[in-house]
C-alpha cells in the first residue's frame, strides 16, 4: 500500500498536469489532499482482492466534482501517476499491479465519461454559476438598455446605471423599492394585471410592455422593452426587465400620427381622421342608433381665390374653420375639414332632428359676418346638407354621400340654405334658412 509521503508526491504531480490543462475551481491544499486521497484508493484498487475497478470509478467521477471537465485530464492523469504500480506493490506482486495499471486507468475514464453525461458536479456547477453571473453582471452593468431585477410583487432587488438615469435616481433609491411606484398611474393597475396573469400565475413566460415611468424631475418617460421570469437565487423566481427610453420616437409617432390625421391649414381634423371617428360611432351604436351630419359648403370662396390670391383664400379658411370650430365645439362629437371650402360636422348618437338643425345654424351664423384679412374685408356665406337617419346597413361612404347629395340639394335651390334629409332614400330634402 502506498504510503502518505509518496501518495502526496503523486498529487502535487498529478494536480499540475491537471490545471496545465484548465483551471480547477477550488483551492490548491484542498484539491492537493482530495487527488491524495484518490491515489490511495486507486493503489488499493490494484491491489485488491477480488479485483475491483470501483475505486477507480469514483476516482473519475470525483474529477468532475472538481471541476475537471477537460477529457485531456484522463491522459494526463495517467502520466502523473505512472510510478503508482511500483509504489503501491508488495514485493514479488509488481508485474501484477503494472498489469493492472491500464484497467485501473481506464475505470477512472469510466468514471469521468459518466460524471459528464450525468451533469457537472456541485464544484463543476459552481463554476458555471460564477461564470454565468460573471457574464450577466457585465451585461447588466454595461447595457445602453435599462435593466432591474424584482420579486413577482415588482420590489426590485437590482438597477442597472441605465435604469438609473432614466429614472433619475440613485441604485440606493430605487433597490426595495416597489417598480409600480414609478409607473404613470393610469396604467400602473392594468399593467400590473397583465403581469400577475401573463408571467407570476403561470410561473414562466415573456411580455413585451410600453408604459410611462415617472422620472425624478415628475416628468414622464415612455420605456418600452420586456419582462421574463427567471429563477432567483432562493431557489424561488424573479422578473428581469429591459428597456429603452422611447419618449422621443413616441413623440414622433404621435406627431405623425396627428399629422396624417389633421389638415396642416386648420389644425382641423382631416377626412381619414373623420371617416375613424365614423365607422366607430356606426360599429358602437348598430343599426338602430341614429346619427347626425352636417356637410358645409362655403358660398363665393372661389371668388376670393380668384380675386384676392390663393394667400388670402388660406387664410380665410383657417378664419372660417376657428368661427366654426368655436360654434360647436360643445355640440358636435367632430368638426373636420375635407377640404377646399368643405367643413363636415358629425353629430354622434344620441341625435333628434332639433340638434342637427340647431347644429346646422349655429355653423350658418359662425360665417355670416365679414372677416378681416390684413385689412380686406371679405364676405362669404355656406350652405348645408344635414342628415339625420337611422344607420341601419349603411356604412360611412354612404352616410357622407347622403350629407353630400343634401349639400348639393341646397346650393342648387340658393345659398345660405340647410337642406334636412331624414333618411338616405328621401329623394328631396327639406330646404330650410
Amino acid at each position: 500500500m502506498i504510503d502518505r509521503t509518496a501518495a502526496m508526491r503523486l498529487a502535487d504531480a498529478w494536480w499540475a498536469h491537471v490545471c496545465d490543462i484548465q483551471l480547477v475551481p477550488i483551492p490548491f491544499e484542498r484539491g492537493r489532499e482530495i487527488l491524495a486521497g484518490l491515489v490511495t484508493d486507486l493503489g488499493f484498487a490494484l491491489g485488491s482482492q477480488p479485483f475491483t475497478v470501483d475505486p477507480a470509478v469514483h476516482a473519475g467521477a470525483t474529477l468532475v466534482e472538481l471541476g475537471v471537465t477537460d477529457p485531456v485530464a484522463l491522459v494526463r492523469t495517467a502520466a502523473a501517476l505512472g510510478e503508482l504500480p511500483e509504489l503501491s506493490a508488495r514485493a514479488g506482486e509488481q508485474s501484477r499491479y503494472q498489469a493492472r495499471f491500464p484497467i485501473v486507468m481506464a475505470a477512472v475514464g469510466q468514471g469521468f465519461t459518466q460524471a459528464m453525461q450525468h451533469g457537472y458536479g456541485p464544484f463543476a456547477r459552481q463554476r458555471v454559476r460564477e461564470q454565468t453571473e460573471s457574464r450577466f453582471r457585465a451585461v447588466f452593468d454595461n447595457i445602453a438598455a435599462a435593466m432591474f431585477v424584482c420579486d413577482p410583487e415588482g420590489r426590485m432587488s437590482e438597477v442597472n446605471p441605465a435604469m438609473c438615469q432614466l429614472l433619475g435616481r440613485g441604485p440606493e433609491m430605487l433597490r426595495g423599492a416597489s417598480a409600480f411606484e414609478f409607473v404613470h398611474p393610469e396604467e400602473r393597475r392594468d399593467l400590473a394585471r397583465r403581469i400577475y396573469h401573463g408571467l407570476v400565475l403561470p410561473g414562466h413566460g415573456q411580455l413585451r410592455l410600453e408604459f410611462r415611468v415617472r422620472r425624478a424631475d415628475g416628468a414622464y418617460a415612455w420605456i418600452a422593452g420586456s419582462l421574463a421570469v427567471a429563477a432567483a437565487d432562493d431557489g424561488g423566481r424573479c422578473l428581469i426587465g429591459v428597456g429603452e427610453d422611447v419618449t422621443e420616437q413616441r413623440r414622433v409617432r404621435d406627431q405623425l400620427y396627428w399629422q396624417a390625421r389633421h389638415d396642416a391649414l386648420t389644425k382641423l381634423p382631416n377626412r381619414l381622421y373623420l371617416r375613424e371617428v365614423l365607422d366607430a360611432a356606426i360599429a358602437s351604436t348598430g343599426p338602430h342608433g341614429r346619427i347626425g351630419m352636417c356637410f358645409l359648403d362655403l358660398d363665393g370662396f372661389k371668388a376670393v381665390n380668384d380675386h384676392h390670391g390663393h394667400g388670402v383664400g388660406d387664410r380665410l379658411l383657417e378664419a372660417v374653420a376657428g368661427r366654426l370650430h368655436d360654434a360647436v365645439a360643445d355640440k358636435v362629437s367632430l368638426l373636420a375639414r375635407l377640404g377646399g371650402d368643405e367643413f363636415v360636422a358629425l353629430i354622434a348618437p344620441p341625435v333628434v332632428e332639433d340638434r342637427v338643425m340647431a347644429v346646422s345654424r349655429a355653423l350658418l351664423a359662425a360665417v355670416c359676418h365679414p372677416i378681416d384679412i390684413d385689412g380686406r374685408v371679405l364676405r362669404v356665406s355656406a350652405s348645408i346638407g344635414a342628415l339625420s337617419t337611422k344607420i341601419g346597413a349603411l356604412d360611412a361612404d354612404a352616410l357622407l354621400d347622403c350629407a353630400d347629395a343634401g349639400l348639393y340639394r341646397a346650393k342648387a335651390d340658393t345659398r345660405e340654405r340647410i337642406a334636412l334629409q331624414y333618411n338616405p332614400s328621401q329623394e328631396f330634402p327639406a330646404l330650410s334658412r
